[in-house]
């Protein structure tokens, strides 16, 4: 299988799928934020880490300074945020453990360096929104930050 960076905007780059592909070869079934997630986990290499660590820390004050502990017991943090007229995201608390993943980029960059003890229960219960038009996922950082 040959691998590609992420497609480019201009279409003459010569390196993504776009660029170089042929009428034949088929395009690789995982959504673009996986590959650009791929892409931006290459460019962080080792130091993806130190990244992480600084969104743990930074997840834990902000979801301890509203009472958020999973998507049960998900304390005074907003069920709901709205960044514009098209982005409108509810909190997903139907079960006390989840498989979503927020889908910025670096979001899925640092979830795939992750362990997949750390996947089940560290990422399992992060407060995440997702849009129920687009299926957009977002965390809880994500979106505060975007406000």
């Amino acid at each position: 299988m040959v691998y590609f960076a992420s497609e480019c905007f201009s279409g003459e780059c010569g390196f993504c799928h776009g660029c170089c592909s042929n009428e034949q070869e088929e395009k690789d079934q995982n959504p673009d934020n996986y590959q650009l997630a791929i892409d931006t986990k290459k460019l962080y290499g080792k130091r993806l880490n130190e990244i992480t660590d600084e969104y743990w820390l930074r997840m834990i004050k902000n979801t301890k300074k509203v009472g958020y502990k999973n998507p049960e017991e998900n304390g005074r943090i907003r069920k709901n945020i709205v960044i514009n007229e098209n982005s409108k995201f509810e909190l997903y608390e139907i079960n006390n453990k989840h498989n979503l993943c927020c889908h910025s980029p670096m979001c899925l960059a640092m979830y795939e360096n992750a362990h997949d003890y750390e996947k089940k229960n560290k990422y399992s219960v992060l407060p995440i929104y997702v849009n129920k038009e687009t299926m957009k996922k977002q965390c809880y950082l994500c979106l505060v930050n975007n406000m």
